[in-house]
């Protein structure tokens, strides 16, 4: 049974989790040309307002390049004012008779002045900023001039754009397509947020379920599916509410955009691409001046095969080709430095050498936060006879003891890998080195006294450059410590509000007694106490 997703072999077990998400582009593409012995340097650079942007650069004996994101620094200026503005990429296309969809920059807003520019558009109606990234502030879908007015204030009101692109809504399947020179390297299908219904769970539950999902793959694990006004606005449209229980098989849209960042799904449609389709995407490319690669969104309908393109992005994330939720990974970082680093083709180190990746925290924690100015890799580890091992023990030494003899044990024989401490006196090495050395080493950590219940065997998996040490154990003590007091704070609060609550009641009771008080020294009372006296004697 072919396995779906299809993720690449090379990234499986070597991209560390805090390279997960967005970083996911950044890593695989430095991960790519450090393994092929390309040097590689990270640094900060300051760009406005207390922001800082992690940048790298690729070098080898014969050229150096800086990258932003995706983004080579030999791509030309001109291509990225272009690319960066919607209409000038739709009029540059356009100019070379590619297919974009018709629609107009917003210059004002008035609702008389809006309906006189849209006349010769037809609904439905898709409106989005003139330079929005990632599909923030895009509004598809909108079918009626209130909607169109409604969504025009929302984008200038709430999330302050000034300039607005009011197009006419495609129909057929939204794609991400990554071009690099001549070549085609990937494409994914992009479907809206939306749950599938099992005829028991409601809507809210299947959303529960599918963000569940969503986190275990490295490239959405931080986009789940938000319930906001959009959400209740499309299930409204639908008759439906958060709490229905769609029917079996039933298709429930969430929101109107397609983006990934948004919810959307990214399915693997490289294969779904014509061979005519793939020649006019990247005549699209090349038909910006200076371009060398570009993320392409294009609206795709296969039965009529008819196409549009919405926008080219000099600087796409990649995470989605690498990780999608269904289907086949592409090796865009591989294609990549092939392209930029021609004499690297095929070239990598060593087949045999254990699976070694490097710490991103370093980066993430220090470039980004600008602690450090840059920060160059060591070389990938390689010489003959490299071998990966799985070493488990147990020890009632103290673990700073411990992991300071192993660390330096680790600077002796020139290891690199991880000591995870994984309970109170269980431990777990996962290491590479010399077969020679390792064997030594061993014998060494059996010969003490202080390790016992030891096991060695191999291990094929990923192993992380250098010397880390987990304490999962005191992390968990720390949960448990954590989850205790969170308990002691809740029942003080709960304490808290009982008092508070009993408070409430004495005051409104003596209120309510003063009240009483007040009434029986009134006249009216008095003048019925002989009707009340009479109810009594009836009563019994």
């Amino acid at each position: 049974m072919v396995k779906d997703p299809q993720w690449l072999p090379e990234l499986e077990g070597t991209v560390p989790e805090e390279a997960y998400g967005y970083a996911i582009s950044i890593y695989s593409i430095t991960y790519e040309a450090w393994r092929r012995g390309l040097d590689i340097t990270f640094e900060n650079v300051y760009l406005n307002k207390g922001r800082y942007e992690p940048r790298y650069s690729i070098a080898s004996p014969e050229r150096k390049i800086r990258f932003t994101h995706t983004r080579p620094n030999i791509v030309d200026k001109k291509a990225i004012r272009i690319c960066s503005n919607k209409q000038l990429t739709r009029e540059t296309l356009g100019n070379e008779n590619i297919p974009v969809p018709r629609g107009f920059i917003l210059e004002k807003s008035e609702p008389d002045q809006v309906k006189n520019n849209i006349k010769d558009l037809s609904f439905p109606l898709v409106i989005k900023p003139l330079e929005g990234h990632g599909g923030r502030g895009v509004i598809t879908g909108i079918d009626t001039f209130n909607e169109l007015m409604e969504s025009i204030t929302y984008l200038k009101e709430k999330l302050g754009y000034e300039q607005i692109i009011v197009e006419e809504f495609i129909g057929g399947e939204d794609y991400r397509v990554f071009v690099i020179g001549d070549e085609v390297v990937g494409a994914f299908r992009r479907l809206a947020p939306h749950v599938i219904g099992d005829g028991k769970q409601t809507i809210r539950q299947l959303l529960k379920e599918k963000n569940e999902i969503r986190i275990k793959i490295p490239g959405t694990f931080n986009l789940r599916i938000k319930i906001d006004e959009e959400v209740r606005r499309e299930l409204k449209k639908q008759n439906l509410k958060l709490d229905s229980i769609p029917k079996k098989d039933q298709y429930v849209r969430l929101k109107t955009k397609n983006n990934v960042s948004s919810g959307g799904d990214p399915i693997d449609a490289t294969e779904e691409l014509t061979e005519d389709l793939k020649k006019n995407l990247i005549r699209a490319v090349n038909s910006i001046p200076g371009l060398i690669q570009g993320g392409v969104d294009v609206i795709y309908d296969k039965r009529s095969q008819n196409y549009a393109i919405l926008e080219i992005n000099t600087k796409p994330s990649i995470r989605n080709h690498l990780f999608p939720i269904s289907g086949k990974a592409h090796e865009i970082p591989k294609a990549m430095i092939d392209y930029y680093f021609p004499e690297t083709k095929g070239k990598y180190l060593s087949t045999t050498t254990p699976k070694y990746y490097f710490d991103y925290m370093v980066v993430k924690e220090h470039i980004q936060n600008n602690k450090l100015k840059n920060l160059t890799l060591p070389s990938h580890p390689y010489e003959p006879n490299l071998v990966g091992k799985l070493f488990t023990f147990t020890s009632s030494t103290n673990v700073i003891n411990l992991r300071q003899m192993i660390r330096r044990y680790f600077h002796k024989f020139k290891f690199n890998g991880e000591m995870k401490r994984i309970d109170s006196n269980q431990y777990v090495l996962i290491f590479a080195g010399n077969y020679q050395d390792i064997k030594e080493f061993i014998n060494l950590l059996k010969s003490r006294k202080s390790i016992e219940n030891a096991y060695l065997e191999d291990y094929n998996e990923g192993i992380r450059l250098g010397f880390t040490f987990e304490d999962n154990y005191q992390e968990k003590s720390q949960i448990s410590n954590s989850r205790r007091n969170s308990v002691r704070r809740e029942k003080k609060f709960n304490t808290s509000n009982d008092d508070k609550k009993i408070k409430n009641y004495k005051k409104a009771l003596s209120e309510l007694e003063k009240e009483i008080e007040e009434i029986k020294r009134s006249k009216s009372w008095k003048i019925t106490a002989p009707m009340r006296k009479l109810r009594k004697k009836l009563k019994k």
